[in-house]
């Protein structure tokens, strides 16, 4: 048992250089998120913002889906048909079908 001692320094030197390694690793994270922090702040007034600015509306602004896009069963509806009926022939299964709120017209269906 006279061992233990040296084992035990061992250890607590072992988790000292574990200790500085892990607070080495935290200060460079620190630094990266403050770096990355100015880089964002920076480049919204700067270069990004008018990257920023050339973006198409759709990929700016929010966009309302469409009826169909919104309601999977009539969008599978629609599929099952539309490679075999014109757009125009569509809309009357599709009245069939589903109740008036869910009913779509010729001008939802088409491309």
């Amino acid at each position: 048992m006279t061992d233990q001692p040296g084992t035990a320094l061992t250890v607590l030197t072992q988790l000292r250089v574990q200790a500085r390694a892990a607070s080495d690793a935290l200060d460079g994270l620190t630094r990266a998120a403050d770096a990355l922090e100015a880089v964002i702040q920076g480049g919204l007034k700067g270069p990004f913002k008018g990257v920023f600015n050339a973006l198409s509306n759709d990929l700016t602004r929010p966009t309302v889906r469409s009826k169909i896009d919104a309601d999977s069963e009539l969008e599978d509806f629609i599929r099952t048909r539309v490679m075999t009926m014109t757009f125009g022939e569509v809309t009357a299964p599709v009245a069939d079908h589903f109740p008036p709120e869910r009913r779509v017209t010729l001008s939802s269906i088409q491309p």
